[in-house]
């Protein structure tokens, strides 16, 4: 896994931090780039990995990406993970790990390993390997033969530490590092810095832009930015950031983009006018919801109603209705309006 910020790393920062749990090390180390900019944050760990004195004193350095996304585990050539009695990973069951690592909304965070597994009362080894007795709702979200490691590592990962690297990265956002992590290929990246701009100063035409790029034909990244992004930051600039990507996307995220739209405060008469003028071309649930759009207030410029009336020459007559329903309740003395809305009753007549 790999850290958003790409640069190359310079220095280390160490913070010395109460952290809430009992992994011997309360050293929590940032590193940095020349520039000062945050990469990724590690941690030494050492703990040990059953509830007995048979079992084995874990050493590794788990390491976060700056917005608390976890990126690995790393081990001394005389380290390594095990399972039932002591034996050694393979290399799947690494990459097993690290993939049940990695999930933040495992089931894993609402269990202790005292819920997950019965132990019996004549075990005396290794209780790590009592996969016979793991709960079926965890069985997915372990590796088997390493229930408690799994856990263990996974309250690490997701705990008070991962807190602690946002907290930081919160107190060193900037201009620079919010475009740096708009570039990340990781969702999560990308919905932790928009929610934290929901909340920061940091709303400039270049991360405007930035965002916008991110809106393509991934019909469920462009939703999740959208849910994530506050309707404060819809200003006429971004609005027409909005409109570009409309013009250049297909109907599902033009859907989206419209409905974004609507949750803007006070819409620009300018990004109104363009988007009526594609409902030529647009059918179904998304040439309602324009006209919804346009509904919203009342428009000094009577191109946006005129382009609108247009449409009652469409040959859809479900559309065509939607949108006499929308005009005639109007006060619109525009001659050219009225002379369209006279000749689709006409018409409705013969």
């Amino acid at each position: 896994m790999e850290p958003a910020v790409s640069l190359k790393p310079d220095h280390i920062v160490a913070h010395y931090i109460p952290l809430s749990d009992t992994l011997a090390s309360d050293t929590l180390y940032e590193v940095r780039s020349s520039s000062e900019i945050p990469i990724y944050y590690f941690r030494k760990i050492s703990t040990n990995v059953c509830f007995d004195n048979k079992c084995r004193f874990l050493r590794t350095n788990v390491y976060w990406n700056i917005t608390g996304r976890y990126l690995g585990l790393e081990f001394t050539e005389d380290e390594y993970l095990s399972k039932t009695d002591h034996v050694p990973f393979t290399e799947a069951e690494y990459q097993e790990m690290n993939q049940k690592l990695a999930d933040s909304f495992s089931i894993l965070a609402d269990y202790e390993f005292e819920n997950v597994v019965v132990i019996d009362s004549s075990e005396v080894g290794d209780v790590d390997g009592v996969t016979s007795a793991t709960i079926p709702a965890v069985k997915d979200f372990v590796v088997e033969g390493a229930v408690y490691t799994t856990m263990k590592l996974w309250h690490i990962i997701h705990g008070s530490t991962r807190s602690t690297v946002q907290e930081l990265t919160v107190e060193n956002l900037s201009e620079d590092l919010v475009l740096l992590l708009l570039k990340s290929n990781d969702v999560y990246d990308l919905i932790w810095v928009i929610n934290k701009l929901n909340r920061s100063k940091i709303w400039s035409e270049s991360v405007q832009s930035a965002v916008a790029e991110k809106l393509d034909d991934n019909y469920l990244l462009t939703n999740s930015i959208f849910t994530s992004l506050d309707a404060s930051l819809l200003d006429a600039n971004f609005q027409k950031l909005l409109f570009q990507a409309f013009l250049a996307s297909e109907y599902g995220i033009k859907e989206l983009i419209v409905e974004k739209l609507a949750e803007a405060e006070s819409l620009n008469e300018e990004i109104v006018l363009g988007v009526t003028k594609e409902m030529p071309d647009i059918q179904g649930n998304l040439f309602v919801k324009i006209l919804d759009l346009v509904g919203r207030e009342n428009w000094q410029n009577v191109e946006i109603y005129r382009s609108v009336a247009h449409l009652l020459t469409l040959p859809n007559h479900f559309l065509n209705r939607k949108v006499y329903d929308f005009l005639s309740p109007l006060d619109i003395n525009d001659p050219i309006v009225v002379k369209a809305i006279e000749e689709y009753e006409k018409d409705r007549k013969q």
